[in-house]
């Protein structure tokens, strides 16, 4: 009986471990969506300064040469 009731717990500590281990993996996929969606970021960033570089050129001039 006690074999038992110890393989149900060793069976439930896998069972969480594995859970956690799936939580870290989520965490993991995440963490690669939000950095998927900085690099998007920064390339609409990117080309919106590529369209319009005058203005930016312009607006540093007057901003460090007044």
């Amino acid at each position: 009986m006690t074999l038992m009731l110890g393989g149900m717990r060793v069976m439930a500590l896998m069972l969480g471990g594995m859970r956690v281990v799936a939580l870290m993996l989520e965490g993991m996929r995440v963490m690669a969506l939000m950095l998927e969606g900085m690099r998007v970021m920064a390339l609409i960033l990117g080309v919106g300064a590529r369209r319009e570089p005058a203005a930016c050129v312009r607006w540093n001039h007057e901003r460090y040469h007044p």
